[in-house]
């Protein structure tokens, strides 16, 4: 799906709301300065006590691919240790790539939970993949932790092989997400629109109805007097919130 390429609409007997359907890729011109400003509000949001930067030795330097699988499972055995070690700490976290100039994935994350000893996790990195080199800080200031971890991603947003960009654990922004879910929940009267929104807009003013522009995505529209049926050639309702959610705005 290209970006704009579908329509969301809602409409009343007297009024109507269109908005275009964002596509959400990192490749998008349009959409990735969205994708980074969630981000950054994912990180913000999360509270995060700690940051942490693992990094790989030299022996990984062949397969960056390779590499970045290596540290995601290497972190998700720090997370498993830590919790047989200590079963009532709460570690929650989000966990973001970096690529360097040469290629190389460094795993950044956003800790929020008890203190971790800095050899403890070096230790662990030596055991997992020979790579005990690693950063851990106090955050002091959330916005700038989380403006700091949205600039790596956004130098070189390069998803390497078998990974995602960035994840998150199930509670690192559990009532944010809760907000969003409820704001897509009461969408449910929108319908998707197979059309560029110009194409939408067109329709309803040759129907008769006033199309009034918020901004270039989104337009409302009332019915006049003389206001008829909107023509929107046979377009089908679609209502798989799943897609929406997905593609999301």
């Amino acid at each position: 799906m290209l970006c704009g390429e579908y329509t969301l609409a809602t409409e009343s007997c007297s009024a109507a709301t269109a908005t275009i359907l964002k596509c959400k890729r990192w490749q998008c011109d349009e959409c990735v300065h969205m994708r980074l400003s969630m981000l950054r509000k994912l990180a913000y949001v999360g509270k995060p006590t700690a940051f942490l930067t693992l990094t790989a030795s030299e022996e990984w330097q062949r397969d960056p691919d390779r590499c970045a699988r290596k540290l995601k499972h290497s972190w998700s055995m720090i997370v498993q240790a830590w919790k047989r070690a200590h079963p009532k700490a709460d570690i929650q976290y989000l966990a973001v790539f970096e690529q360097t100039k040469r290629g190389r994935p460094h795993l950044h994350i956003l800790l929020r939970g008890p203190y971790i000893s800095q050899r403890w996790i070096s230790a662990k990195m030596n055991k997992y993949m020979n790579s005990p080199i690693v950063h851990i800080e106090k955050v002091r200031d959330t916005g700038k932790a989380a403006a700091y971890i949205a600039k790596y991603i956004s130098k070189a947003p390069v998803r390497f092989d078998g990974c995602k960009r960035y994840w998150r654990s199930l509670r690192y922004a559990a009532d944010w997400m809760v907000k969003i879910d409820t704001a897509v929940a009461d969408k449910g009267s929108w319908k998707l629109l197979p059309a560029l929104i110009e194409c939408v807009a067109s329709d309803y003013e040759t129907s008769g109805w006033t199309v009034t522009w918020e901004n270039e995505g989104t337009f409302n529209a009332r019915a006049g007097p003389l206001s008829g049926p909107v023509a929107v050639g046979g377009w089908s309702e679609y209502r798989d919130w799943t897609l929406y959610r997905r593609f999301g705005l």
